[in-house]
């Protein structure tokens, strides 16, 4: 009984730090969220966030509101004292343990506060992406969002991206084209799992008609429905291009004056 309430303290103790790691590796509205991590891992990843967050509790408590803090009974309970040299009644176990839950309830909630506060900051300032230790979003949210993509240069110039425009080979020889407005990316396995796209074409690749060697694509066909949904099962590879807009005349006539194209496999 002794080893397994020990358990239950320590993972306590441990909390958080790992309830901080997973507060600035995910995220509750976008689809930035870092691969799954077993919470298992996660506590041992904050081993020293933990550390930190109790030893700034601890010199709160006992410097500022100059209380002080009894840890012989959470140290004989760890410990596993024998019960002929700790003994405790149920009002002093139940006196202790509510403190306890209540002291790691409240280091666990600001440790989460404070990193996504600390986030925010991050984000507005855009210091995730000077700095790669900083980034906590999965590399298909960063190709496939068009803010984040906005720190690529060209000719020493920032281009800010209007749309993206995606071509996908899915076997054995369509070519489906069409503007990105969503993905789905699964945390857990760590893979992208299907693709969104508007104004959808087809295109098909005729292997035994060649020019110069090179398989010819029939005319795009325009493919019926508002949205085209293609999952990865069948996916080769796929083209992204980033696309940004420009008024060309006041009658809101746009053209496209600038792309740059990254060839992917999944």
């Amino acid at each position: 009984m002794n080893f397994a309430l020990s358990t239950i303290i320590v993972i306590f103790l441990l909390l958080p730090g790992a309830v901080a790691i997973k507060a600035y590796y995910s995220s509750l509205r976008s689809k930035a969220s870092n691969s799954f991590v077993p919470f298992s891992e996660l506590l041992l990843q904050g081993i020293l966030i933990s550390i930190a967050i109790h030893a700034s509790a601890i010199c709160y408590i006992t410097k500022i509101r100059s209380k002080e803090i009894s840890f012989t009974f959470l140290y004989n309970l760890i410990l596993g004292k024998d019960e002929k040299e700790f003994v405790f009644n149920n009002k002093e176990f139940a006196n202790n343990f509510l403190n306890f839950c209540y002291y790691i309830l409240l280091c666990t909630i600001i440790s989460y506060i404070f990193v996504k506060i600390c986030k925010y900051i991050i984000h507005a300032l855009k210091l995730d992406m000077q700095y790669h230790f900083l980034r906590n979003a999965n590399h298909w949210f960063l190709l496939f969002n068009k803010d984040y993509f906005i720190n690529s240069k060209i000719n020493n110039k920032k281009q800010e991206i209007d749309l993206i425009m995606v071509d996908v080979f899915v076997k054995p020889d369509i070519i489906y084209s069409g503007i990105l407005i969503d993905f789905n990316y699964s945390p857990i396995k760590d893979e992208l799992e299907n693709l969104v796209l508007f104004l959808a074409k087809r295109r098909k690749i005729l292997n035994n008609e060649k020019i110069d060697n090179t398989p010819h694509v029939t005319s795009p066909i325009e493919i019926p429905g508002d949205f085209l949904v293609l999952y990865m099962s069948d996916i080769i590879n796929i083209n992204i291009r980033y696309l940004q807009l420009q008024e060309k005349t006041k009658e809101s006539n746009i053209e496209n004056i600038s792309k740059k194209d990254v060839a992917i496999q999944p």
